[in-house]
């Protein structure tokens, strides 16, 4: 396999040991994982095979699969170069490394937003106390507590003029200081930039067309989330939505042509070699929104669905609609 590297674009502000590596070419996401998330990935991952409910199981959760990052399995980091090397199994003594699907391939230009979901942040039956009781004064302090939802992190990419391209970082504690709902509103507007840029009173056409086509394909998946976990009894602590899009909206609109060529030409060309070219095209995605972070949840299937986790993508459904009102004013 490829040498792996650091992931440069990041939103949640992970550093060290914890920050994911990629290949080359942004084709899969590698990060340290627990057992927990690592047991959590292979359960869903094998429903989604089956598609139906075994004797053996009281929940099939073929559904949560599709809102999740797809699971390619684990790998465990060989000697100094980088090397990675498949293991069937993973040693005791060794980090354990979970292969994902890579959103960022093919986004010349991504803006990144991690948006953290619940009301408790914390699993009381297994974390420890003093880390419950850290994160339930988080929980009292922002957005989470009362909305469940806070903006965990952005990176926002910029284009400059006559200059190299730029992203602003927004960390954790710019999340934490905003109140309430329009504060939630006003920061993800933030990752929208061009749009406040004025031409003659008026912003930039193709900037205001960008941003609605974003912000209605997000509700859109946040409707399509709320109806799978609706469904679904499970328990999260400290998940997030993860939306990675296209910040260049020419670029942006160029590749959801190509993406939607590629699905309308599905079956029409027997030639593999264009089948490969139609693969790449498809893999490359300039907007995604993925339910992600799993390290702090389990199944409850006699439990219900997470409303806690629902109340916090109700929140974010609100802010998104509420922008492209904004949007459309303009």
């Amino acid at each position: 396999m490829d040498q792996l590297k650091p992931i440069q674009i990041q939103a949640a502000g992970h550093t060290g040991s914890q920050v994911p590596l990629s290949d080359p070419s942004n084709t899969i996401f590698v990060k340290p994982t627990s057992p927990n998330e690592l047991q959590f990935y292979q359960r869903v991952a094998q429903d989604a095979l089956t598609s139906e409910r075994q004797d053996d199981k009281q929940y099939n959760y073929s559904e949560l699969y599709t809102i999740m990052p797809e699971f390619y399995g684990t790998l465990s980091l060989g000697d100094s170069t980088g090397q990675v090397t498949k293991e069937t199994t993973i040693p005791a003594n060794s980090p354990t490394y979970i292969v994902l699907e890579n959103f960022l391939k093919g986004v010349a230009n991504p803006t990144v937003l991690d948006l953290k979901l619940g009301t408790v942040l914390a699993d009381p039956t297994t974390q420890s106390a003093s880390k419950i009781a850290r994160l339930a004064q988080v929980a009292a302090a922002t957005t989470s507590g009362t909305l469940g939802l806070r903006i965990a992190g952005m990176q926002v990419h910029h284009s400059v003029e006559n200059d190299a391209d730029s992203h602003e970082v927004f960390d954790k504690h710019f999340g934490r200081e905003l109140v309430g709902l329009n504060g939630i509103i006003e920061g993800l507007n933030r990752a929208f930039p061009i749009v406040t840029k004025t031409n003659n009173g008026r912003g930039d056409d193709i900037a205001i067309d960008h941003a609605l086509a974003v912000c209605n394909f997000i509700v859109g998946e946040l409707r399509y989330i709320i109806q799978v976990l609706g469904e679904c009894p499970l328990r999260m602590f400290s998940a997030s939505i993860l939306i990675i899009f296209e910040a260049d909206p020419k670029v942006f609109f160029d590749a959801l042509e190509r993406s939607q060529n590629s699905h309308n030409n599905d079956g029409d060309n027997d030639d593999s070699d264009d089948d490969d070219e139609e693969d790449d095209e498809e893999d490359s995605k300039p907007l995604v929104v993925r339910l992600v972070d799993f390290a702090h949840s389990r199944f409850t299937p006699d439990q219900g669905p997470d409303t806690s986790v629902l109340l916090g993508i109700n929140t974010a459904l609100m802010a998104f609609q509420r922008l492209i009102d904004q949007y459309s004013k303009i």
